[in-house]
């Protein structure tokens, strides 16, 4: 048997951040994968307030529930730059999926 990382990863937006990082949504969630994560992350993207969105993963982190967060927009463009896309296209596909 090989030695497999498996990370668990959750995404958070302004709709949704509160519910996602200020409860015990997401170490229920881990708690009922009953699985052992190499890595326990949260990507979050388009949030109207940054500081405070990041405070309250932060939180997570301290106390364990994840490893880690980040902020998508702080890869945005040279994710974009990457594929030979361009911002606007980008957000364009952003805004047709549901």
């Amino acid at each position: 048997m090989s030695n497999r990382s498996v990370t668990f990863e959750t995404k958070v937006g302004e709709n949704d951040w509160e519910l996602i990082l200020k409860t015990s949504r997401i170490a229920n969630a881990i708690e009922r994968c009953d699985f052992p994560f190499s890595d326990k992350k949260v990507f979050i993207n388009n949030v109207k307030n940054r500081k405070l969105v990041e405070t309250a993963a932060q939180k997570l982190v301290n106390n364990g529930t994840i490893d880690s967060f980040v902020f998508v927009d702080d890869f945005a463009k040279q994710a974009l730059s990457h594929g030979g896309l361009k911002s606007e296209v980008h957000h364009q596909v952003l805004i047709a999926l549901p």
